[in-house]
C-alpha cells in the first residue's frame, strides 16, 4: 500500500497531454487572428518586390484579411472547447504548431514596426485638425466684418470689398420679391422664403452687390451678424477652404416687401450660404497667409414679417 502523502509521483492521467496540445493550438490561432491585420500585412508586403497597386490596401483586400481573422479566431475557439479541428497525427500537429508560432512572431514584429507609422498618422491628423480650427477662427473674424457692411445697407460695402478676390463666383437671391408662404394672424407674423438663383455667375470685385433686391426694401438694420459654424479644406495643398456661414438679422423696411410687409414694419432674417476661401500667393515667404473669398453661394434665406420687433432692448429700462 502506498499512501497519498508518500512523495512518490503519481502517473499522469491518460489524455492530459493530448488535451493540452489542442488547447495550445487554439490559443495560438486566436492570437494569430488578432495579430494578423491590415497594418502588419501591409508592412510584410512592403518587403516584397510587388507593384504599387498590389501594396495598396483596397476594400476587398481588407475584407479578405478580416475574413481570415474571423476564421482563425473561430478555429481557435473550437479547439479551446475541446472539439477537434481536423484529425491529424502528433507529427502533423507539431508542424502546424511550429508554423503558427512563426506566423505569430512575424505578425507581432509587423505590429511593432507599424506602431510608429500609425502614431505618425494620428499626429498628422491631429495637426491638420488644429490647422483647420485655427483657420476657421481667423475666417470667422473676417466673415463677421460683413455684418458691418449691412449696417451701411450694402453687401459688401467699399471697406469690406478687400475680403474678396478679384473675381468671385456668385449664386445670389433672385430679383423677384418673395410671396408670403405662411401667415400667423394671431401673432401678426408672416413667413417668407426668398428664392435662390439657379446658375452661378462670375462677378468682378468692384461690381459685387449681394442681396440687392432685399436691401432695396430695407431702411436700416437693427441687428446683422454672420457666424461660421464649420469649415473644411477642399484639397491636399490646403490652400482652398470652404465654410458654411449663418446669418441672423433684424431690419426695418423702408418699402413694402409684399401685402403683409408694409413700410415701417420689421423683418427678422435667417440665411445660410457657403463661402469658399482661397489662399493668395505670398509676396514674401515670411509674410502671413492671406485668404480671400472666391465663391459666394446662397443656400437659404427666410424672412419673418412683424409689425414690431420680435425682441426689444430692455437694458435701459431695467437700469
Amino acid at each position: 500500500m502506498i499512501s497519498k502523502g508518500s512523495g512518490i509521483n503519481q502517473p499522469d492521467k491518460p489524455g492530459r497531454k493530448s488535451k493540452a496540445v489542442p488547447a495550445s493550438l487554439g490559443v495560438l490561432l486566436i492570437l494569430l487572428g488578432i495579430i494578423i491585420n491590415k497594418w502588419s500585412v501591409k508592412w510584410a508586403m512592403s518587403f516584397l518586390p510587388l507593384p504599387t497597386f498590389l501594396l495598396h490596401m483596397s476594400t476587398l483586400k481588407i475584407a479578405i484579411i478580416v475574413i481570415c481573422q474571423v476564421i482563425l479566431i473561430a478555429a481557435g475557439l473550437r479547439l479551446l472547447t475541446g472539439k477537434p479541428l481536423f484529425p491529424a497525427s502528433k507529427g502533423i500537429r507539431a508542424i502546424v504548431f511550429t508554423i503558427l508560432a512563426v506566423n505569430i512572431g512575424l505578425g507581432a514584429y509587423g505590429i511593432y514596426r507599424t506602431v510608429p507609422v500609425v502614431n505618425d498618422l494620428y499626429f498628422l491628423e491631429a495637426t491638420e485638425v488644429d490647422v483647420s480650427e485655427d483657420l476657421l477662427d481667423m475666417l470667422t473674424v473676417k466673415a463677421k466684418k460683413l455684418g458691418k457692411s449691412l449696417m451701411n445697407i450694402s453687401l459688401p460695402d467699399q471697406q469690406r470689398q478687400a475680403l474678396f478676390a478679384d473675381s468671385v463666383v456668385v449664386v445670389d437671391l433672385v430679383d423677384q420679391l418673395p410671396p408670403v408662404s405662411d401667415f400667423i394672424s394671431t401673432a401678426s407674423v408672416g413667413v417668407q422664403e426668398w428664392k435662390i438663383e439657379g446658375a452661378a455667375q462670375v462677378v468682378s470685385r468692384e461690381k459685387l452687390s449681394f442681396w440687392r433686391p432685399l436691401l432695396a426694401q430695407v431702411a436700416y438694420f437693427k441687428q446683422a451678424e454672420f457666424k461660421v459654424p464649420r469649415g473644411d479644406f477642399l484639397n491636399e495643398k490646403k490652400d482652398v477652404y470652404e465654410t458654411e456661414v449663418w446669418f441672423t438679422g433684424v431690419a426695418r423696411l423702408g418699402k413694402e416687401l409684399n401685402s403683409q410687409s408694409l413700410a415701417g414694419s420689421f423683418i427678422a432674417l435667417h440665411g445660410v450660404q457657403t463661402l469658399r476661401w482661397e489662399q493668395q500667393s505670398k509676396s514674401h515667404p515670411d509674410s502671413a497667409a492671406v485668404w480671400k473669398i472666391v465663391e459666394w453661394r446662397m443656400k437659404h434665406l427666410e424672412i419673418l414679417n412683424t409689425e414690431e420687433p420680435l425682441f426689444s432692448e430692455v437694458l435701459d429700462s431695467a437700469i
